[in-house]
């Protein structure tokens, strides 16, 4: 008569090719580092674009007053 053995545990933190019961194997999967890096630039130019917007607010701001103090001897 055979006993039933346990699962024999592999003693690992991520255990890469059994179930353990979760639903998911803990299969590590490709990195991608294409799209992170896309997604940096992508943060990036709308970060840029945004400082490159204040600045032109600004600008157009300073243009409608007048400016008085660099001009010497008008």
């Amino acid at each position: 008569m055979g006993v039933a053995k346990p699962p024999v545990s592999c003693g690992r933190a991520l255990c890469l090719t059994r179930n353990h019961g979760s639903g998911v194997i803990g299969i590590p999967r490709k990195t991608n580092y294409d799209f992170e890096r896309r997604e940096r630039e992508k943060t990036k130019a709308s970060e840029s674009a945004k400082k490159a917007q204040a600045k032109a607010e600004k600008r157009a701001a300073g243009q409608g007053a007048p400016d008085t103090g660099g001009a010497v001897g008008a």
